[in-house]
C-alpha cells in the first residue's frame, strides 16, 4: 500500500468535498463511493491512512443532498452510524453480556437487516477478520486500538 498515495488522494478528495460543498449533491455516487472508500480505508493498519480516511468521513456530510437530507441530517446519521459502530466493535471485543435485541442487526440498535448501512458491512467484515484471522491477544488488541482511534 502506497501511504503518501493514499493520503494525499484523500486529502484532495476532502479539499474537493469542502470546495464544492452542496454543489456535490447531484452526484450521489461519487459522494456513496468516496464512504465506502474511505470506511475501507479506516481498517488499514496506518495511523496517517485512517486519520485521512476519519477527516475524509467527517466532511462527506458538508456536501449534503444525499437522499434529500440536508448536512445536518446527514451528519446525524454519520454519528449515529459510528456510535453503533464502536458499541458493535466493543461488544465483539469484550462482550460483557448475552443480549438479544430482536429488530436489530447484531449489535446495531433499531436497525433491521434491510437498512444496513455501509458501516454497519464494514464493522461487520472488520469483526469477522478478528474473530478468524487473529489469534493471538496482542495482535488483537493492537488492531482493536489502532481501529477505534
Amino acid at each position: 500500500v502506497h501511504i503518501q498515495t493514499l493520503n494525499s488522494a484523500m486529502k484532495a478528495a476532502g479539499s474537493l468535498v469542502t470546495l464544492f460543498g452542496t454543489k456535490l449533491s447531484r452526484s450521489t455516487s461519487l459522494l456513496l463511493d468516496l464512504h465506502t472508500q474511505s470506511l475501507r480505508f479506516l481498517t488499514v493498519s496506518d495511523s496517517s491512512v485512517q486519520e485521512s480516511a476519519a477527516r475524509l468521513l467527517s466532511l462527506l456530510p458538508l456536501a449534503g443532498g444525499v437522499d434529500r437530507k440536508s448536512p445536518s441530517d446527514l451528519w446525524n446519521i454519520q454519528v449515529s452510524d459510528i456510535l453503533s459502530a464502536l458499541s458493535r466493535v466493543l461488544e465483539a471485543v469484550a462482550p460483557l453480556a448475552n443480549n438479544n435485541n430482536s429488530g436489530s442487526v447484531e449489535g446495531f440498535p433499531g436497525r433491521d437487516s434491510t437498512t444496513k448501512t455501509p458501516t454497519a458491512t464494514m464493522v461487520d467484515n472488520w469483526v469477522h477478520f478478528v474473530r478468524r484471522k487473529l489469534s493471538d491477544e496482542s495482535a488483537r488488541l493492537k488492531c482493536f486500538y489502532q481501529f477505534t482511534r
